[in-house]
């Protein structure tokens, strides 16, 4: 302002102190309340303006007076003085960048540009005339627009994926943030949407921002064959197209398969979608036909999905006999295949045909229950026989296909035209067989296909005789030599026989132990019961004899003082025998009690084990007049796994029902069946149940008749199978894979067939279902409660065996280790034992001779070196004495005489060698 008023004349500026004397005069003689009104009256203003940061404002302020106006002015305060910013004299000027220049001297009206939040605050417009100055303030208000982010983020909460959305100001004035928080895999659109409202603001402002969305997986379940070593299946869960990667777990039947399962992930950028390949591999002979589930869990999924396949199931269908390329042989005959060779032929294929929806299989052959001989071998499905083809090639073959548990056998002849040749010595084949008939055990012994004939004889033990039959016959060039030994078939103890085979080509005489067991005396019961058949009294009387091993056989007579013992007619006896681990007879007999009455009917049993028939007696009695039945009984079906209980009534009664108590949780079927015969009712419920649901256990039958209830009560046996032991002779060792068990060992004897491992059930069960098997899980041939060998026995049979016994759900097991003893073995461990004996005496005599210089080392006159090899043994003296005294552990002084320290030497060495042969 000073700088526009050095401008001014000389004369102008007399003017204007006059001017300004007189506004001074007269502003002080008013009062400053009229003063204020007058300047409300002459300045028109906007007393209070709103502006946006960064945009323009429109200051108005106008002079409305008569006066003539020297200067006006816009003003700021800042501190104790006034800033001007525009302004008018003589011209209009500005002094501050965001204002624009006023109109006229009386229009200060400006635009002003907001451009920080400190230009809120109060402005004044001045207009000065020659007699007064007046003023009006405005106060301005700046309002800040939002500065809008927006960002996603994103968690999880108790396993539910979250989203939210956040707004957010950085400036310093005011900030508000408004959070959008929802589950993901409920969101099906791709963006949202944030709308803005502020005063600041035309119109509201909105923001758009993408969020994730989840897809649900496409799932498929295939299985695919695995190429290496082809045991195995690999069953693949494919999860496609997801957003984000889904969970894929399994369920398996039985064991779980080795390894985990094999997990990859593909992700899809252009799609941005997750595909899950999960697989596991299983063997394919241990599930067949079972199911096998893949279990796809994900947001988009709340419950899962599951996916089932199931494997297949295998099967053998057939096996042809080829013989190179001349296509089948021989279909007219018994066997597959007939293959003629001549002797001295070499390079023979013999082809076997096998069809099946097998992975793979084996081919096995062998020679009547044998192995193959030497030259011929199997390779894929082809029996080799590389030659030259001998004549002890002939024979019969067995060739079987085999994928574990699936075996398929056919049977195969080779012929072989002999050449005709000189006499040569043959090995005879030595084989043995067992029999029984009613009476006698017979034992066959042969040596056949020898040249010349064997010579074959029995070595029997001091108190048992027996019948020898002797047979030689001449077939194909050789000679084959039977014996046959005839014995009683029960003995009163057990016995071993030998069979002894004398021949050139033997190096040593073959000798074939046959063991023969004890005899056990029979088991006899008998059961007397009244029956009637149109009102005729029957009496049925039933005698049972559980044999053991042998079979007893049964006779009926009457007992009379009279007349003597009558026999009965066999048209009133049935007899049936049935097997099942022991020898069982039973024998009914069924005649009309009349006949009989007050006689006595005796069952004679007879069995090898008796010296005599033993005999029960049953006095024939008459029940009088036909009454009433009412009974209870149970009984196990044969075709079934489930028992049957049965409640009957019969008699006069009007009408009858027969019921069962059952508990609610009962399982099984009940049925009811009445009729009437010969004027009589009859009627009976049956109850089908599982005998591990009553075992030991009481059911109640209610047979209500005319006017009364009565009650009957059936009581289920309990049983058990406590054990099941070896009756072989057994030694104990301990299983590798489990340090805590004993394992039995049972030994055999190398190149002998027809060997058995005799085992015992005890329990109370009345037969059993006995199964052996090897370690591979692959069956083993039994007979009765016996482990039988037929072929003759080598290494390949040795291993550990687990036979099992069972009862409906009473069941046991025993594992036992067979070894094959052979006569090499038995040399080495006799020079294993000559060799320790030889080294523990050597041993003894070292020792004797460093104790005996020790005890000559305290002669003085001794060189010093003795002294110090005494002293090389105080390592070993230490340990031998007792820590007692710490005397003694004091080293020794140099001047010591070593005869003193040689009294305190004790030596104590045991040598303790052992050895089983």
């Amino acid at each position: 302002m000073l700088n526009s008023l050095i401008s001014l004349n000389d004369s102008s500026m007399v003017v204007l102190a006059l001017q300004l004397l007189g506004f001074a005069l007269n502003v002080w003689a008013q009062s400053p309340s009229d003063m204020e009104m007058e300047m409300e009256l002459e300045v028109e203003v906007d007393r209070n303006v709103t502006g946006v940061l960064g945009e323009y404002v429109l200051l108005r302020c106008q002079y409305r007076g008569q006066k003539d106006i020297i200067m006006s002015s816009w003003t700021q305060r800042e501190g104790l003085k006034s800033k001007q910013l525009a302004g008018w004299h003589q011209q209009a000027f500005v002094n501050h960048k965001d204002f624009s220049k006023p109109a006229s001297a009386s229009n200060l009206t400006v635009r002003m540009l907001i451009t920080r939040l400190e230009a809120e605050q109060e402005y004044k417009c001045a207009f000065t005339t020659f007699e007064e100055a007046v003023d009006a303030k405005v106060f301005l208000n700046v309002l800040v627009p939002p500065d809008v982010h927006m960002y996603v983020e994103e968690k999880m909460e108790n396993g539910t994926h979250y989203q939210m959305t956040t707004i957010e100001n950085p400036n310093g004035t005011v900030t508000q943030t408004s959070v959008l928080q929802f589950p993901t895999h409920l969101q099906e659109a791709g963006e949202v949407t944030c709308t803005i409202s502020h005063p600041a603001l035309s119109e509201p402002q909105q923001v758009t921002k993408s969020v994730q969305t989840f897809v649900a997986p496409t799932v498929t379940l295939e299985t695919q064959n695995e190429e290496e070593g082809k045991e195995y299946l690999k069953v693949i869960c494919v999860a496609a197209g997801a957003r984000p990667a889904p969970d894929i777990a399994w369920q398996l039947p039985g064991d779980t398969p080795e390894g985990s399962p094999a997990e990859r992930v593909q992700q899809d950028k252009e799609a941005n979608a997750v595909t899950v390949t999960s697989s596991v591999l299983v063997q394919a002979h241990l599930y067949e036909g079972e199911d096998i589930t893949c279990i796809v869990t994900h947001p988009k999924l709340p419950h899962g999905l599951q996916k089932n396949i199931t494997l297949p199931i295998y099967e053998l269908s057939s096996v042809k006999v080829l013989m190179q390329e001349s296509g089948r042989m021989h279909p007219e005959n018994q066997v597959e295949g007939r293959v003629a060779l001549d002797e001295g032929q070499r390079n023979v294929a013999i082809h076997l045909e096998v069809t099946g929806n097998v992975p793979h299989y084996k081919v096995n052959c062998s020679r009547e229950n044998g192995s193959l001989p030497a030259g011929m071998e199997v390779t894929g499905n082809v029996l080799h026989l590389e030659g030259p083809a001998e004549p002890h090639y002939a024979g019969l073959y067995t060739c079987q296909a085999s994928y574990y548990s699936h075996r398929l056998n056919v049977p195969l002849e080779i012929v072989v035209t002999p050449v005709i040749v000189q006499p040569v010595v043959i090995c005879p084949s030595i084989k043995i067989q067992t029999m029984e008939d009613m009476d006698q055990t017979i034992i066959e012994c042969s040596a056949s296909e020898a040249i010349p004939a064997a010579n074959v004889s029995w070595k029997l033990p001091g108190g048992l005789s027996g019948t020898i039959q002797p047979n030689t016959t001449f077939q194909n060039g050789t000679y084959s030599v039977t014996s046959v030994l005839l014995l009683p078939i029960c003995l009163a103890q057990e016995h071993v026989v030998e069979c002894v085979i004398e021949h050139p080509a033997l190096v040593d005489t073959e000798i074939q132990p046959i063991t023969l067991p004890m005899c056990i005396n029979p088991k006899i019961t008998t059961h007397t019961s009244t029956v009637w058949d149109k009102n005729t009294e029957y009496t049925e009387v039933e005698c049972a004899v559980d044999g053991g091993k042998h079979r007893a056989s049964i006779s009926w007579y009457v007992k009379d003082s009279k007349y003597g013992a009558n026999e009965i007619p066999e048209s009133l006896i049935s007899n049936n025998a049935n097997q099942s681990g022991s020898e069982m007879t039973h024998s009914l007999l069924r005649f009309p009690t009349r006949v009989y009455t007050g006689q006595v009917v005796v069952c004679s049993v007879d069995h090898p084990a008796l010296e005599a028939p033993e005999r029960r007696e049953i006095q024939v009695t008459s029940a009088g007049r036909r009454p009433s039945y009412m009974g209870v009984s149970v009984r196990w079906q044969r075709m079934s796994p489930l028992w049957l209980a049965i409640c009957g009534y019969r008699g006069d009664a009007a009408s009858v029902n027969v019921t069962w108590v059952l508990p609610d949780n009962s399982t099984g079927r009940t049925a009811f069946h009445s009729g009437h015969e010969e004027g009589h009712l009859w009627a009976n419920s049956t109850y089908e149940f599982p005998l591990a649901l009553y075992e030991g256990k009481n059911l109640t039958c209610l047979i209500q008749h005319d006017h009364s209830i009565e009650e009957r009560i059936l009581h289920v046996p309990s049983f058990y199978i406590s054990s099941l032991r070896l009756l072989n002779k057994t030694t104990s060792y301990r299983w590798i894979q489990e340090e805590s068990s004993a394992v039995h060992r049972v030994a055999l004897q190398a190149h002998l067939a027809s060997q058995r491992i005799l085992l015992k059930v005890y329990g109370n069960a009345p037969w059993y279902n006995f199964t052996c098997s090897r370690s591979d899980g692959s069956a083993v041939r039994t007979e009765g409660s016996a482990m039988v060998f037929p072929s003759e026995v080598s290494e390949r049979d040795a291993g550990l065996y687990t036979c099992h016994a069972s009862f409906y759900h009473h069941s046991t097991s025993v594992p036992f280790q067979v070894d094959v003893d052979s006569g090499d073995f038995q040399l080495w461990m006799l020079a294993v034992i000559c060799f320790s004996s030889a080294a523990a005496v050597s041993l003894i005599l070292f020792i004797t001779l460093c104790i005996f210089c020790k005890r000559n080392g305290g002669d003085p006159s001794r060189s010093e070196g003795t002294c110090k090899k005494r002293e090389s043994l105080a390592a070993l003296t230490s340990l031998m004495q007792d820590p007692c005294s710490p005397e003694l552990k004091k080293p020794l002084s140099s001047g010591r005489n070593c005869q003193e320290y040689a009294e305190l030497v004790r030596y104590s060495i045991v040598i303790d060698v052992k050895t089983t042969v």
